[in-house]
This record gives structure tokens, C-alpha cells and sequence, in this order.
């Protein structure tokens, strides 16, 4: 399942893996060529080999998934470390200086606001993310994207030790407060959950996504009003945010139900 393939490759993949222990060879495979079944392999892509039994896939298929780069391996790491460094350079340029002679975050604002589409507007959201994510220390990028993997696989400890060192590493590395603050809200820890988010924001005050999570904990936790109030500055933000569905629950909530005035924890 998409488990496996993040365990084994670090991502899921658009095609289907199965285990090679749950398979029975078929002996008359060798005998009869290629076995006809439905299947979801693009045959440009992936050759039936009569020799081994197997399905094998094609150059294409090793180099982009990095099973075999072929000739010339340390130059074409090479190359994709230095592009990556560029890449960088510019996201950061992109958050720290408006004058960078590409775009600045005010102009993906107002793409995002702007946006005919929700096809559009993910791919706005999804690049602002990933200056969101960027850093001048490589090392603290390269645990993040380590943390955000170990998340995705369900290993919210090792996760959440991930964040807490970059954040002792770096202070001031608003996602890896974000991320820290997800960690909490999926263990149930609602008032570490509260601490990261607004510490992300304190640090990024238009990270819709912190705005988000704070609304997420307001609501788990019966404070309406302060839910409809972060979910609505995430909204102005980001008029594509998931969390319209969550405001109208609170508005209904807010209205329906006595004030609560006091948390149903210890803030303090």
C-alpha cells in the first residue's frame, strides 16, 4: 500500500507494488511469453521478460527513481545538489527580499486571492509552502523534510523529536514550528499544539496555515469565537483554505451554544 511504497522509497508512487513473498511462479510463464491479464503498467514503460518472469522497467522508469543513474553518477549529483542550492537561493530571495527581481510573497498573496481555480490556486499554495519550508542551513532543511516524512508514516514521536531539535537548532525556523504544533494536534496535545502555531505565526504573521492549526485547537477545544476568528484571518489570507467547512460548524456552534469563557485546560 502507499505505506510501503513511503517506507521503501520515501514517497508513495502512481503504480502498484505487491510483495514478492505473497507471489507463486507460474512455470508456464517461460513456456508462453507474457501473460495475459489486466494490468495497470504502461507497457512504454515497463517490458514483460520471459527469462525471469517479471515485469521489467524501463531506463526511464530507474533513472527517475534513482535505482540506477546510469554513466557518469557522481557528475549528475553533482548537478542536482547544485540546482538545488539555486533553488533555494531563490525561495529564500523570494521571503527575505521583495526587490529580488522575481516575484515576492505579496504577489503570491494576491495570486492566491486572484486564482480562477483550485488547480490554480494549490499550485500558488503549494510553492508558498515551500519557502515557507526553505533555510539558509541545509542540514536543518534536509531534518525537516526527515521530520515531514516520519510524520506522514505515522511515527509521530520520531517526528516530533525531529522538529524539537531543529527548533532548538534554530529558533526562528517558523515551519519547523508548525510542523511541531501538527505533531501536538495529532497526539491530542492541544496546549503545545497552541504554543508552536503561535509561535509560527509570531514569526510569520500571514502563515495562513499556523492561522489554521490555531483554529483547529480553538475549536477541539469549545472556544468558538476564538475559532471563528483565526479560521477567518486564515480565510482572508487563503479564500481557498479547507477550513470554510470548519468555520461554518463554529458559526453554527457559537450561535446554538452558551459562551465558554474559560479554557478546559490550564493555559498557563
Amino acid at each position: 500500500d502507499v505505506n510501503d511504497c513511503i517506507r521503501a522509497f520515501g514517497g508513495p508512487r502512481n503504480f502498484r507494488y505487491v510483495c514478492q513473498e505473497n507471489l507463486e511462479r507460474w512455470e508456464s510463464c517461460r513456456n508462453y511469453g507474457e501473460v495475459e491479464f489486466e494490468t495497470e503498467l504502461d507497457s512504454a514503460q515497463w517490458r514483460w521478460d520471459p527469462d525471469s518472469g517479471k515485469y521489467l522497467p524501463s531506463e526511464e522508469i530507474k533513472f527517475m527513481y534513482a535505482e540506477e543513474l546510469g554513466d557518469g553518477e557522481e557528475i549528475m549529483v553533482s548537478c542536482i545538489e547544485g540546482l538545488r542550492e539555486v533553488l533555494a537561493g531563490c525561495l529564500l530571495g523570494v521571503r527575505e527580499n521583495p526587490d529580488n527581481g522575481l516575484f515576492s510573497m505579496d504577489d503570491l498573496f494576491l495570486l492566491l486571492k486572484t486564482a480562477e481555480s483550485l488547480e490554480d490556486a494549490t499550485v500558488v499554495q503549494d510553492l508558498m509552502k515551500e519557502i515557507w519550508k526553505e533555510t539558509h542551513n541545509k542540514k536543518l532543511r534536509y531534518q525537516l523534510d526527515s521530520g515531514i516524512s516520519d510524520l506522514l508514516e505515522g511515527k509521530n514521536e520520531r517526528a516530533l523529536n525531529t522538529f524539537t531539535s531543529i527548533i532548538q537548532s534554530d529558533p526562528s525556523y517558523g515551519e519547523a514550528w508548525n510542523k511541531k504544533a501538527t505533531v501536538h494536534y495529532m497526539n491530542g496535545d492541544m496546549k503545545e499544539s497552541l504554543v508552536a502555531a503561535e509561535k509560527a505565526l509570531e514569526l510569520d504573521p500571514r502563515n495562513f496555515q499556523a492561522l489554521a492549526g490555531i483554529g483547529l485547537v480553538e475549536m477541539d477545544t469549545y472556544r468558538w469565537e476564538q475559532a471563528i476568528d483565526a479560521f477567518r484571518k486564515s480565510l482572508e489570507l487563503n479564500p481557498w483554505s479547507m477550513v470554510s467547512a470548519r468555520l461554518s460548524v463554529c458559526l453554527n456552534r457559537n450561535k446554538d451554544l452558551p459562551k465558554q469563557s474559560e479554557w478546559p485546560w490550564n493555559r498557563e
